[in-house]
Protein backbone atom coordinates (compact mmCIF):
# COMPACT_ATOMS: atom_id res chain seq x y z
CA UNK A 1 0.00 0.00 0.00
CA UNK A 2 2.86 2.34 0.80
CA UNK A 3 4.33 2.19 -2.73
CA UNK A 4 0.83 2.62 -4.63
CA UNK A 5 0.65 5.70 -2.21
CA UNK A 6 4.16 7.44 -3.30
CA UNK A 7 3.54 6.38 -7.08
CA UNK A 8 -0.38 7.62 -6.96
CA UNK A 9 0.81 10.69 -4.90
CA UNK A 10 3.27 11.80 -8.02
CA UNK A 11 0.55 10.87 -10.51
CA UNK A 12 -1.89 12.96 -9.05
CA UNK A 13 0.59 15.61 -8.38
CA UNK A 14 1.39 15.64 -12.19
CA UNK A 15 -2.37 16.95 -12.92
CA UNK A 16 -3.26 19.27 -10.16
CA UNK A 17 -1.12 21.92 -9.32
CA UNK A 18 -4.03 24.28 -6.50
CA UNK A 19 -3.24 21.88 -3.52
CA UNK A 20 -1.36 19.13 -2.04
CA UNK A 21 -2.23 15.53 -1.99
CA UNK A 22 -2.75 14.07 1.44
CA UNK A 23 -3.15 10.78 2.42
CA UNK A 24 -5.10 9.92 5.85
CA UNK A 25 -5.68 6.87 7.97
CA UNK A 26 -9.64 6.88 9.23
CA UNK A 27 -11.10 4.61 12.08
CA UNK A 28 -14.03 2.97 10.76
CA UNK A 29 -16.56 0.35 12.21
CA UNK A 30 -15.07 -2.47 14.05
CA UNK A 31 -12.08 -1.18 14.30
CA UNK A 32 -11.14 -0.97 10.87
CA UNK A 33 -9.06 1.47 9.08
CA UNK A 34 -9.84 2.73 6.00
CA UNK A 35 -6.80 5.00 3.85
CA UNK A 36 -8.06 7.92 1.99
CA UNK A 37 -6.64 10.89 0.01
CA UNK A 38 -7.59 14.26 -0.34
CA UNK A 39 -6.29 17.20 -1.90
CA UNK A 40 -7.38 19.98 0.76
CA UNK A 41 -7.71 24.22 -0.40
CA UNK A 42 -7.92 26.80 1.58
CA UNK A 43 -10.82 27.98 0.84
CA UNK A 44 -12.96 24.79 1.57
CA UNK A 45 -14.92 24.38 4.71
CA UNK A 46 -15.23 20.43 3.69
CA UNK A 47 -12.65 18.60 2.10
CA UNK A 48 -14.18 15.52 -0.24
CA UNK A 49 -12.05 12.24 0.47
CA UNK A 50 -11.67 9.29 -1.64
CA UNK A 51 -11.13 5.58 0.09
CA UNK A 52 -8.42 3.78 -1.65
CA UNK A 53 -8.47 0.20 -0.78
CA UNK A 54 -10.28 -0.94 -4.03
CA UNK A 55 -7.87 1.39 -6.10
CA UNK A 56 -5.02 -0.66 -4.61
CA UNK A 57 -6.88 -4.24 -5.51
CA UNK A 58 -7.64 -3.21 -8.95
CA UNK A 59 -3.78 -1.73 -9.19
CA UNK A 60 -2.46 -5.13 -8.05
CA UNK A 61 -4.86 -7.04 -10.46
CA UNK A 62 -3.12 -4.88 -13.30
CA UNK A 63 -5.24 -1.89 -14.10
CA UNK A 64 -2.94 1.19 -14.83
CA UNK A 65 -1.87 3.83 -11.89
CA UNK A 66 -2.52 7.03 -14.33
CA UNK A 67 -6.10 5.35 -15.07
CA UNK A 68 -6.47 5.14 -11.46
CA UNK A 69 -5.33 8.94 -10.90
CA UNK A 70 -7.26 10.24 -12.89
CA UNK A 71 -10.74 8.69 -11.64
CA UNK A 72 -9.58 9.61 -8.25
CA UNK A 73 -8.93 13.38 -9.68
CA UNK A 74 -12.50 13.46 -11.15
CA UNK A 75 -14.37 12.34 -8.31
CA UNK A 76 -12.40 14.65 -5.91
CA UNK A 77 -13.52 17.93 -8.41
CA UNK A 78 -17.27 16.52 -8.96
CA UNK A 79 -17.50 16.21 -4.79
CA UNK A 80 -15.81 19.64 -3.97
CA UNK A 81 -18.30 21.28 -5.72
CA UNK A 82 -20.99 19.50 -3.74
CA UNK A 83 -19.88 19.54 -0.62
CA UNK A 84 -18.09 22.94 -0.41
CA UNK A 85 -21.10 24.12 1.84
CA UNK A 86 -21.00 26.39 4.92
CA UNK A 87 -19.41 24.41 7.95
CA UNK A 88 -21.10 27.45 10.37
CA UNK A 89 -24.15 26.41 9.43
CA UNK A 90 -23.28 22.84 9.52
CA UNK A 91 -22.33 23.28 13.10
CA UNK A 92 -25.23 26.23 14.03
CA UNK A 93 -27.32 25.50 17.52
CA UNK A 94 -30.57 25.22 14.56
CA UNK A 95 -28.64 22.60 12.16
CA UNK A 96 -27.55 20.59 14.84
CA UNK A 97 -30.84 20.55 17.18
CA UNK A 98 -32.53 19.27 14.10
CA UNK A 99 -30.07 17.06 12.31
CA UNK A 100 -28.47 15.02 14.14
CA UNK A 101 -29.03 11.42 14.60
CA UNK A 102 -27.76 7.71 16.41
CA UNK A 103 -26.11 4.93 15.03
CA UNK A 104 -25.80 1.58 16.96
CA UNK A 105 -22.49 -0.17 16.56
CA UNK A 106 -20.71 -3.21 18.68
CA UNK A 107 -19.41 -1.89 21.39
CA UNK A 108 -16.20 -4.78 21.84
CA UNK A 109 -15.25 -4.32 18.40
CA UNK A 110 -14.77 -0.31 18.13
CA UNK A 111 -12.90 0.39 21.76
CA UNK A 112 -10.83 2.82 19.38
CA UNK A 113 -13.08 4.64 17.85
CA UNK A 114 -15.43 5.06 21.00
CA UNK A 115 -12.88 6.70 22.79
CA UNK A 116 -12.47 9.65 20.26
CA UNK A 117 -16.50 10.37 19.74
CA UNK A 118 -19.20 10.84 22.22
CA UNK A 119 -21.06 7.67 22.72
CA UNK A 120 -23.93 5.72 25.19
CA UNK A 121 -23.59 2.19 26.54
CA UNK A 122 -26.36 -0.16 26.21
CA UNK A 123 -24.90 -3.79 27.25
CA UNK A 124 -22.81 -5.15 24.43
CA UNK A 125 -24.31 -2.09 21.53
CA UNK A 126 -23.24 1.44 21.14
CA UNK A 127 -24.94 4.10 20.24
CA UNK A 128 -23.06 7.30 18.67
CA UNK A 129 -24.62 10.20 16.33
CA UNK A 130 -23.71 11.67 13.38
CA UNK A 131 -25.27 14.67 11.51
CA UNK A 132 -27.23 14.39 8.68
CA UNK A 133 -25.96 16.89 5.63
CA UNK A 134 -28.61 16.05 3.03
CA UNK A 135 -30.28 19.32 4.08
CA UNK A 136 -27.42 20.98 2.97
CA UNK A 137 -25.53 18.39 0.11
CA UNK A 138 -28.82 18.60 -2.17
CA UNK A 139 -27.97 15.37 -4.70
CA UNK A 140 -30.04 12.62 -4.84
CA UNK A 141 -27.27 10.38 -6.20
CA UNK A 142 -25.26 11.33 -3.20
CA UNK A 143 -27.46 8.75 -0.73
CA UNK A 144 -27.19 9.50 2.87
CA UNK A 145 -24.41 12.40 3.01
CA UNK A 146 -23.43 12.58 7.39
CA UNK A 147 -20.79 13.01 9.27
CA UNK A 148 -19.97 11.37 13.03
CA UNK A 149 -19.40 13.54 15.69
CA UNK A 150 -16.09 13.64 17.54
CA UNK A 151 -14.96 14.90 20.66
CA UNK A 152 -12.97 17.15 18.86
CA UNK A 153 -16.43 18.44 17.41
CA UNK A 154 -17.61 18.94 20.79
CA UNK A 155 -15.54 22.30 21.49
CA UNK A 156 -17.86 23.92 18.90
CA UNK A 157 -20.99 23.15 19.65
CA UNK A 158 -23.32 25.00 22.11
CA UNK A 159 -25.19 21.25 23.27
CA UNK A 160 -24.06 18.58 26.05
CA UNK A 161 -23.47 15.36 25.13
CA UNK A 162 -26.84 14.27 27.09
CA UNK A 163 -28.86 16.83 25.15
CA UNK A 164 -27.13 15.77 22.01
CA UNK A 165 -28.38 12.30 22.63
CA UNK A 166 -32.16 13.42 23.53
CA UNK A 167 -32.00 15.38 19.48
CA UNK A 168 -31.09 12.50 18.06
CA UNK A 169 -33.85 9.81 19.85
CA UNK A 170 -36.22 12.59 18.73
CA UNK A 171 -34.98 13.03 15.07
CA UNK A 172 -33.79 9.71 13.97
CA UNK A 173 -36.95 8.24 13.51
CA UNK A 174 -38.38 11.06 11.63
CA UNK A 175 -35.21 11.75 9.57
CA UNK A 176 -35.08 7.69 8.62
CA UNK A 177 -38.63 6.40 9.24
CA UNK A 178 -38.95 2.50 10.26
CA UNK A 179 -39.33 -0.21 6.97
CA UNK A 180 -40.20 -3.15 8.37
CA UNK A 181 -41.23 -6.07 5.89
CA UNK A 182 -42.06 -10.14 6.07
CA UNK A 183 -39.63 -12.44 4.30
CA UNK A 184 -42.85 -13.20 2.54
CA UNK A 185 -43.56 -10.13 1.22
CA UNK A 186 -39.75 -9.93 0.24
CA UNK A 187 -39.40 -13.02 -1.17
CA UNK A 188 -42.43 -14.30 -2.41
CA UNK A 189 -41.22 -17.01 -4.38
CA UNK A 190 -39.87 -18.68 -0.88
CA UNK A 191 -42.69 -21.94 -0.12
CA UNK A 192 -45.05 -20.62 2.53
CA UNK A 193 -44.42 -21.59 6.18
CA UNK A 194 -44.57 -20.18 9.65
CA UNK A 195 -41.09 -19.69 9.96
CA UNK A 196 -40.93 -17.52 6.94
CA UNK A 197 -44.34 -15.30 7.08
CA UNK A 198 -43.50 -14.89 10.86
CA UNK A 199 -40.02 -13.38 10.09
CA UNK A 200 -39.78 -9.73 9.95
CA UNK A 201 -36.72 -8.00 8.19
CA UNK A 202 -36.61 -4.34 10.09
CA UNK A 203 -34.60 -1.43 9.01
CA UNK A 204 -35.04 2.08 7.69
CA UNK A 205 -36.40 3.57 4.53
CA UNK A 206 -32.60 4.63 3.72
CA UNK A 207 -31.39 0.74 4.39
CA UNK A 208 -28.56 2.33 6.46
CA UNK A 209 -27.80 1.77 9.52
CA UNK A 210 -30.77 0.66 10.28
CA UNK A 211 -30.76 -1.68 13.23
CA UNK A 212 -30.83 0.93 15.08
CA UNK A 213 -34.67 1.11 14.76
CA UNK A 214 -34.79 -1.46 17.46
CA UNK A 215 -34.29 1.58 19.96
CA UNK A 216 -36.95 3.89 18.34
CA UNK A 217 -40.28 4.31 20.39
CA UNK A 218 -42.59 1.86 20.39
CA UNK A 219 -41.25 0.35 16.95
CA UNK A 220 -40.86 -3.44 19.02
CA UNK A 221 -44.14 -3.16 20.78
CA UNK A 222 -45.74 -2.39 17.22
CA UNK A 223 -43.43 -5.92 15.82
CA UNK A 224 -44.71 -7.71 18.88
CA UNK A 225 -48.32 -7.00 18.05
CA UNK A 226 -47.57 -8.21 14.35
CA UNK A 227 -46.34 -11.16 15.25
CA UNK A 228 -48.63 -11.79 18.39
CA UNK A 229 -46.25 -11.88 20.89
CA UNK A 230 -44.95 -11.44 24.08
CA UNK A 231 -41.27 -12.12 23.53
CA UNK A 232 -39.09 -11.31 20.09
CA UNK A 233 -35.90 -12.91 18.80
CA UNK A 234 -34.06 -10.06 17.18
CA UNK A 235 -30.93 -11.62 15.07
CA UNK A 236 -28.38 -8.43 14.10
CA UNK A 237 -27.99 -9.13 10.64
CA UNK A 238 -25.62 -6.28 10.05
CA UNK A 239 -25.56 -2.63 11.49
CA UNK A 240 -28.22 -2.18 8.45
CA UNK A 241 -31.03 -4.51 9.57
CA UNK A 242 -32.09 -7.02 12.03
CA UNK A 243 -34.04 -10.06 11.56
CA UNK A 244 -37.58 -10.12 13.96
CA UNK A 245 -39.45 -13.35 14.75
CA UNK A 246 -41.37 -14.75 17.55
CA UNK A 247 -39.65 -16.57 20.57
CA UNK A 248 -40.80 -20.14 20.62
CA UNK A 249 -38.86 -21.95 23.14
CA UNK A 250 -35.83 -20.92 25.51
CA UNK A 251 -34.01 -24.34 24.00
CA UNK A 252 -33.33 -22.73 20.68
CA UNK A 253 -30.39 -19.99 22.12
CA UNK A 254 -27.48 -22.03 20.86
CA UNK A 255 -29.32 -22.49 17.30
CA UNK A 256 -29.59 -18.53 16.96
CA UNK A 257 -26.25 -17.42 18.36
CA UNK A 258 -24.76 -20.02 15.88
CA UNK A 259 -26.88 -18.59 13.00
CA UNK A 260 -25.51 -14.99 13.46
CA UNK A 261 -22.09 -15.73 14.19
CA UNK A 262 -22.25 -18.20 10.94
CA UNK A 263 -24.20 -15.14 8.84
CA UNK A 264 -21.42 -12.92 10.11
CA UNK A 265 -18.38 -15.14 9.10
CA UNK A 266 -19.82 -15.80 5.52
CA UNK A 267 -22.01 -13.22 4.28
CA UNK A 268 -21.11 -10.17 6.34
CA UNK A 269 -18.53 -7.49 5.50
CA UNK A 270 -16.58 -6.82 8.36
CA UNK A 271 -17.23 -3.91 9.29
CA UNK A 272 -20.72 -4.04 8.79
CA UNK A 273 -21.12 -6.56 11.58
CA UNK A 274 -23.29 -5.76 14.57
CA UNK A 275 -23.07 -8.25 16.83
CA UNK A 276 -22.16 -12.32 17.35
CA UNK A 277 -24.74 -12.83 19.02
CA UNK A 278 -28.65 -12.15 19.44
CA UNK A 279 -31.31 -10.43 21.35
CA UNK A 280 -34.56 -10.97 23.28
CA UNK A 281 -37.73 -8.53 23.68
CA UNK A 282 -40.26 -8.40 26.06
CA UNK A 283 -43.31 -6.88 25.74
CA UNK A 284 -43.99 -6.76 28.98
CA UNK A 285 -41.45 -4.55 30.50
CA UNK A 286 -40.68 -3.12 27.21
CA UNK A 287 -37.28 -4.00 27.19
CA UNK A 288 -34.63 -5.28 25.12
CA UNK A 289 -32.16 -8.33 26.58
CA UNK A 290 -28.60 -9.15 24.81
CA UNK A 291 -28.22 -13.18 24.95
Amino acid sequence: MEKFKEILKGKITERVTDGEVIFNSVMKNNGLVSEEVMIPRKDESMIPMVRLESYFEQYKNGRNIDDIAVEIIEILMSHRQKENFDLQKLLSDENIKENVYFRIINKKRNKELLKDVPHMTYESLAMIIAINVNNLVKDEDEGEASIVIHNIHMERLHYTKEELFAFAKQNTPRLFPVWRKSLQELFPTLPPCEAVENTLVLTNQSKLYGAGTIFYKDVLRETAEILRADRLVILPSSIHEVLVLKQNTDSESKFYREMVQNVNYEAVRRDEVLDDTYYLYDKKTDRIKVC
